[in-house]
């Protein structure tokens, strides 16, 4: 699987529901045919875009920390939320809680890894902090970012400069970073 598909399948498995893994099994297949053919498919994207309740008036950019949840989340939230009012500790702990370890199983399956490398996070930003706090970097190793990175990732970045001794480099724009 290469990493544009494993992307496109990721963000299609967003509401953990059977139909989703159904529909990330479907987009990884579409992905065999050209970025430009896939792009114009407007058969692909119609039930992506019909999944989410959008103000069609206003055109989101900023999926990093607010991104919309799709039409199936949000009805899967009010359920669960019902549900969990009945017993509150009862269904939380003995019933929703174990619940994640078979997504885990589910997604690894998807995906054709092991349960011990999938991590089930709250978004992409904590999931890259996770990522970036979790490296084994050594006082004098050097990160190189963008200050186009997304303003968390620079938080992290930096605050490993300073507890850790490593360095995050961030090219001036228009500089040319020869690697």
């Amino acid at each position: 699987m290469t990493r544009r598909e494993f992307l496109i399948a990721s963000s299609l498995t967003i509401a953990f529901h059977n139909g989703s893994l159904a529909l990330a099994d479907k987009a990884i297949k579409w992905m065999s045919r050209s970025i430009e053919d896939t792009a114009r498919d407007e058969a692909f994207w119609h039930p992506i875009q019909a999944s989410f309740t959008l103000d069609r008036n206003i055109a989101n950019f900023n999926n990093g920390g607010v991104s919309p949840s799709p039409r199936a989340v949000q009805e899967a939230l009010e359920r669960y939320l019902e549900y969990s009012n009945q017993a509150p500790s009862y269904f939380m702990w003995r019933q929703l809680e174990p619940e994640i370890e078979n997504v885990r199983r589910r997604l690894a399956q998807t995906f054709g890894a092991d349960p011990e490398e999938i991590a089930i996070t709250r978004n992409a930003s904590k999931s890259l902090e996770t990522c970036l706090l979790g490296f084994d970097f050594q006082p004098g190793d050097e990160v190189l970012t963008t200050d186009q990175d997304y303003p968390r990732m620079i938080t992290t970045l930096k605050t490993r400069e300073k507890r850790h001794g490593i360095k995050a480099v961030l090219p001036v724009q228009g500089d040319i970073v020869r690697l």
